[in-house]
């Protein structure tokens, strides 16, 4: 189910997300007041976190949000994840001079003195980092002078590295106490910065470090008092003063100590605390080497994530339950845990855009499964979804049909159905619509006849998008409905939208006004109901697409614009292409064919980059990005595209598909010659086309194409009778087809020295190019009736 359903986890998420949205806006509307928040630390934040934080800045209506993170670089990490980076704008803080050190110095401790040779030692010990500084001046509250000491092994102050600093400065803070109190700290610091004083005082750590419970009390207590190391947090919590002290407690530790102190540590936390959570302990078992425990509590870390949809979160979780699993022998129900677990975290990584890890997984997964031909089966099934998810078709192809083969064997109808559903999905990215047509009605008509309900408007909807794409409107308006009626009864809202999304794209293509209504209708849904913001990216693409057919100008650069803002947040090439394609579109109608052929490129080479890029796709693109070269007068840069569109046309695999691209492409080579005056040259290629063609939406097009040439041949009659069998239909298309008849026509007319036809088409060029904002040919219309006014 979750598979025909792939944006479920991110719809469950964005749900959870939608909560903690309309708490900050109860706040702003009971404060009346912008809402600050401010979240240190983000190189600990996972991915789940950033995504929340997101959210949050992007959806708030009535709150005012400003966002300051703190990120720290480490050795390994140098900046900000995508993630992150896109939360705002980055600002990477420099290091202090000795004013800010001084500012900063006084206003932690106004009262230390800090003669001019002083504050210079402080900077140049601490390189200016703020959080040195804050450290230093601690320690010379106390009384001691670090900066004073020598360094090691006759190092200057200057050359030693600030890390060193930061160990000396923890040192020196720490040498001062007992041995018992250090092995305390110790192991409070292997439970964390901030830690619950109730389990450094459990049995397991008294029996540890020969102490009583009282002692531990009195001991933390202390130190928490005197602030110098631990204050007291919230509840029965404390915490560490310092991320150095902290640090430099825990990475002093040696191997075999902390090996005991994280198993003491998890047994005492499980043993004061029911609710414990499971993922520290999972690790601290795991560190400790207790590897059966540690796999229970990885276990059960897992499942609440995998169920709230934190795949991200959820997978290092899997993954420590499958290094727990490397060290504990194959004996009992361990090869079919490993087996749960391998799924598990192949699901995980899949949701998380990890498909390489997510393969990974799934390949060790059949390999445990042995002669096991079911788990065989939907494990192969898996695998063959995640290859097509790669853009790895032939590797895709293989795994589905030998899943397909296992579950016939075993007679599994659901099996049966769901690999169905993965080869119409397969076929239908190919262009090899006939087949993703048998494998889509194969896949409903199992599931009507098994009661399998399942995901099944979501087949119905992509059925019906197919034979929209056949331009079979009303077949595939009553699928569409279908899928809508079964989303609705299922309160399936994703799959709502997605139905509502593609009635709007054939209402469109139909030049059918309602198409905005219900493409409204799903952008309402995602926003209040999904809050998926790929899909609602896409949304808003189509609805720019739909505007232009419509010659409203100002609402689909709007539509585009917002669905750009949303795609340059989540970083999606292939949503942009989208985006720069319609651009594109949008200024071929105008005949602004350097904007066009800009667009048209972008869209392009962002394709080129991309795994997953049909080849169809880019030959059609390429068609287009000649075309717009062909209108600027770049004759040259055309006949390139077209040489590269018209190779990759026969890398296409559906024969049908592949016939139509090469027609295309003929088609384009036509124009261009008309354009070079080469009539005798386009002639083959306007035949080629029609020829391929014949059948298509772009027949009227080849024909309106053939007019243009008989005319430029002096063959008139010819000429008009190609004309007269174009222009019906190409009145029933969109505007700019059109305009592309009115103006053949026009241009026939007065070459049969019909002088009032023309004066007619040339009104009707005139009065569509208004329409389309065309200036070239709306100018050549205007010029054309002064000329017969004379």
């Amino acid at each position: 189910e979750a598979r025909h359903r792939p944006l479920e986890g991110e719809e469950l998420l964005n749900r959870n997300f939608e909560f903690v949205r309309q708490v900050f806006e109860q706040i702003a509307r009971r404060r009346k007041s912008p809402i600050l928040l401010s979240i240190d630390d983000l190189q600990h934040a996972g991915e789940t976190t950033l995504a929340l934080v997101s959210y949050l800045l992007t959806r708030a209506t009535v709150a005012r949000l400003l966002f300051i993170g703190g990120w720290q670089p480490s050795v390994t990490i140098k900046k900000p994840p995508a993630a992150a980076r896109a939360l705002g704008e980055i600002r990477p803080l420099s290091a202090f001079d000795q004013e800010q050190a001084r500012a900063l110095v006084e206003s932690i401790s106004p009262g230390l003195p800090l003669p001019p040779d002083r504050l210079a030692r402080i900077v140049e010990f601490s390189h200016g980092l703020p959080g040195i500084i804050v450290e230093i001046v601690r320690l010379l509250e106390e009384g001691d002078d670090l900066l004073s000491a020598s360094t090691a092994e006759g190092e200057s102050r200057a050359a030693m590295p600030a890390l060193t600093r930061v160990g000396a400065i923890a040192r020196r803070y720490l040498e001062r106490y007992p041995p018992q109190t250090l092995s305390l700290l110790e192991c409070a610091a292997a439970l964390g910065r901030r830690f619950p004083l109730p389990v450094l005082a459990a049995r397991p750590i008294q029996d540890y470090l020969g102490l009583n419970e009282r002692h531990i009390l009195e001991i933390l207590t202390r130190l928490a008092r005197e602030g110098h190391v631990l204050v007291f947090s919230q509840g029965d919590d404390l915490q560490f003063t310092s991320d150095y002290l902290h640090a430099y407690l825990y990475q002093q530790i040696a191997a075999p100590l902390a090996r005991r102190d994280h198993l003491r540590i998890a047994q005492a936390w499980q043993q004061t605390d029911s609710h414990a959570p499971p993922g520290p302990l999972a690790r601290h078992f795991f560190k400790g080497r207790d590897y059966a425990a540690a796999l229970e509590q990885a276990i059960r870390a897992s499942e609440p994530l995998m169920r709230d949809a934190a795949y991200p979160e959820a997978l290092p979780v899997l993954e420590l339950a499958l290094e727990a699993l490397d060290h504990l022998p194959p004996a009992g129900d361990h090869p079919s845990r490993r087996l749960d677990v391998l799924r598990a975290a192949a699901f995980a990584a899949e949701q998380s855009g990890e498909w390489s890890r997510a393969i990974h997984y799934l390949k060790e997964a059949l390999a445990l499964a042995g002669d096991d031909e079911r788990h065989q089966a939907e494990i192969l099934g898996n695998l063959g979804w995640l290859y097509f998810k790669q853009g790895d078709f032939t590797e895709a192809m293989d795994r589905l049909q030998s899943s397909a083969q296992l579950y016939a064997r075993h007679k599994d109808r659901r099996g049966q159905v769901q690999i169905d559903y993965y080869l119409g999905a397969l076929h239908s990215a190919q262009k090899r619509w006939n087949k993703a047509i048998e494998h889509f009605q194969a896949c409903i008509a199992a599931s009507e006849k098994h009661g399998f309900d399942d995901g099944l408007a979501r087949v119905y909807l992509e059925l019906g998008n197919l034979i929209r794409l056949q331009r079979r409107w009303a077949e595939a308006e009553e699928l569409l409905h279908q899928g809508i009626t079964l989303a609705e009864t299922a309160g399936d809202y994703s799959a709502l939208a997605e139905g509502y999304h593609y009635l709007g794209v054939s209402l469109g293509r139909q030049e059918k006004l309602e198409a905005i209504e219900y493409l409204n209708r799903a952008l309402d849904i995602v926003r209040q109901r999904t809050k998926q913001p790929y899909q609602e990216a896409k949304i808003l693409n189509t609805l720019a697409e739909t505007h232009v057919r419509f010659n409203r100008w100002d609402e689909a650069v709007a539509a585009f614009e917002a669905s750009e803002t949303i795609k340059l947040r989540l970083g999606d090439k292939p949503g942009l292409a989208m985006i720069y394609g319609g651009l594109g579109r949008l200024y071929h109608r105008q005949w602004r064919a350097g904007l066009a052929a800009e667009y048209y490129q972008k869209d392009l080479d962002i394709l080129r980059r991309e795994a997953e890029a049909n080849v169809a796709w880019i030959q059609q693109l390429l068609n287009s990005l000649a075309e717009a070269h062909r209108l600027g007068g770049e004759f040259t840069a055309a006949e390139a595209a077209l040489d590269e569109a018209m190779t990759l046309a026969r890398r296409i695999p559906d024969e049908r598909e592949r016939n139509r691209s090469r027609g295309y492409t003929h088609l384009g080579l036509a124009r261009l010659e008309l354009s070079r005056n080469r009539a005798g040259a386009a002639r083959p290629h306007v035949e080629q086309a029609q020829t391929l063609l014949q059948d298509s939406w772009m027949a009227p097009e080849t024909d309106r194409v053939r007019a243009k040439l008989e005319r430029l041949c002096g063959n008139l009659d010819e000429a008009k009778a190609w004309l007269d069998k174009a222009l019906p239909r190409l009145e029933q298309s969109e505007d700019y087809e059109r305009l592309m008849g009115a103006h053949e026509a026009a241009q026939l007319a007065r070459a049969r020295d019909e002088i009032e036809s023309a004066r007619r088409w040339w009104q009707k060029t005139l009065e569509i190019a208004g329409r389309l904002c065309n200036e070239s040919l709306k100018q050549a219309a205007q010029d054309a009736l002064a000329a017969l006014s004379l």
